[in-house]
């Protein structure tokens, strides 16, 4: 996480960066989770930290690959997207209708959740079973 942090101050570095952003998000969250802020929280086993770091670690090795087979390629710096972005034209209607349909699969999915389960699993008595 502290070499992420350290990059946000490296020249023309795209601080939005999703491969950055996933690594600062996930290792505070693991981070928070191990300060035992709440006598809720529990030691983990060792194959409870397998199955949390299997996504992070996924995640970052895809991302890896994926830098890795462009690494000869042109890379768009941010001023150089700012001074060129007619270059891509972006459909409004098309854009705004794919944001439309993706909340609507979301409200579908969480009333889904919310007709089966009878609860909100962050509000419920049992969350965990809840979520399940």
């Amino acid at each position: 996480m502290v070499i992420a942090i350290i990059t946000f101050f490296s020249r023309n570095s795209d601080i939005l960066s999703p491969t950055r952003i996933f690594i600062i998000v996930w290792s505070l969250v693991i981070g928070l989770t191990n300060l035992k802020l709440s006598y809720l929280q529990h030691t983990w086993q060792p194959i409870e930290w397998i199955n949390i770091l299997i996504g992070p670690i996924s995640f970052i090795v895809g991302a890896a690959i994926v830098y890795s087979l462009n690494i000869n390629e042109k890379i768009w710096t941010i001023d150089s997207l700012r001074i060129n972005k007619n270059l891509f034209e972006i459909d409004n209607n098309k854009l705004f209708n794919a944001v439309t349909l993706l909340f609507i699969l979301f409200i579908i999915g969480f009333i889904l959740i919310l007709v089966k389960a009878g609860t909100v699993p962050v509000f419920s008595s049992q969350p965990g079973k809840t979520r399940a």
